[in-house]
C-alpha cells in the first residue's frame, strides 16, 4: 500500500494525499486482487492473455464505478 500512497504524495503533496487515502486503499486492494487472480490462473494452467485482459477490464470497471459513485455523493451534498 505504501507504493500507491507514495505516488499520491508525489503527485498531490502530503496534505492532499491524506485526503485521498481511501482511494489509495481501494486501488491497492484492486491491484492485489488482479495480481492474485493472475497467479491463480497460472497455478491452474489456464492463464491466457485474453483472460487477463478480461480481469483487467473488470477491475477497471470496479474502479470507475467507485469513482463515479463517490463523485455523485459529493455533488448531492
Amino acid at each position: 500500500m505504501e507504493g500507491v500512497i507514495s505516488v499520491y504524495k508525489k503527485g498531490l503533496g502530503e496534505e492532499r494525499a491524506a485526503q485521498h487515502i481511501g482511494a489509495a486503499f481501494r486501488q491497492t486492494l484492486l491491484l492485489t486482487i488482479f495480481l492474485f487472480s493472475n497467479l491463480f490462473l497460472l497455478y491452474r494452467g489456464i492463464w491466457t492473455w485474453w483472460l487477463v485482459l478480461l480481469f483487467l477490464a473488470f477491475i477497471l470497471l470496479l474502479e470507475f464505478t467507485a469513482r463515479t459513485l463517490k463523485q455523485e455523493r459529493k455533488n448531492s451534498i
